[in-house]
């Protein structure tokens, strides 16, 4: 298929219905993504995490507070 026929498709729905198709298309890359990264790759979708943390800690801190959950 064709993107000006998707896009006339998709032009043609209601806005309700639109929302729906955009969240499905962002559903199936997530899913084709976690399916690479398990064939092999990786995957760093933690990275930044805990960014938040990094006003309230120093990195000593943390070290001492992992070695409390041994």
């Amino acid at each position: 298929m064709d993107s000006p026929k998707i896009q006339d498709r998709f032009d043609r729905l209601p806005e309700s219905a639109k929302k729906q198709v955009l969240e499905l298309i962002d559903s199936l890359a997530v899913a084709a993504v976690e399916r690479t990264n398990r064939n092999g790759g990786f995957s760093f979708s933690w990275e930044g995490g805990l960014a938040d943390l990094k006003t309230k800690y120093t990195s000593v801190e943390l070290q001492h507070k992992i070695n409390d959950f041994r």
